[in-house]
């Protein structure tokens, strides 16, 4: 179940974002699902999204904040809307393929330094009784 509210929203709820010019995007079907993959050819970045997503990014515009869009579209389509940090990932991700232009630029090290901490930070304990795991009990598994 995805969270509608994140601690991090703050980070991205004030920008005025939206696709580059030059992104093209096309559907695909892949494996019997619909994704739209984006593409901008400058930079080469691709990036896949599924139709709810794709139908948020399209949303977005330097006229409105990325919190305004978000609040609007969870007026009109509450239980299709993606949460709030699922929305903080993806323009993390966005920005790093160079998919998506801000309007006044960004403080990249509000932005990615938090999405950096938490990739490293991610460590899973096996458990003692975990013998079926192929790794020795008491391991921490970096993911």
């Amino acid at each position: 179940m995805q969270r509608t509210f994140s601690d991090n929203w703050y980070r991205i709820a004030g920008l005025r974002l939206e696709l580059r010019a030059g992104v093209s995007i096309r559907l695909h079907h892949y494996r019997g699902e619909s994704w739209y993959v984006l593409h901008e050819r400058v930079h080469n970045g691709f990036f896949r999204v599924n139709p709810v997503t794709y139908r948020f990014l399209i949303r977005l515009t330097t006229a409105m904040t990325v919190d305004e869009v978000w609040r609007q579209a969870v007026s009109v389509a509450p239980e299709e809307t993606p949460g709030q940090e699922e929305l903080f990932e993806l323009v993390v991700s966005l920005y790093r393929a160079n998919l998506i232009f801000v309007e006044g630029g960004i403080d990249e090290t509000k932005l990615l330094d938090r999405s950096e901490r938490k990739k490293k930070s991610r460590w899973w304990f096996v458990s003692p009784n975990c013998s079926s795991c192929g790794f020795p009990s008491g391991i921490r598994i970096h993911g």
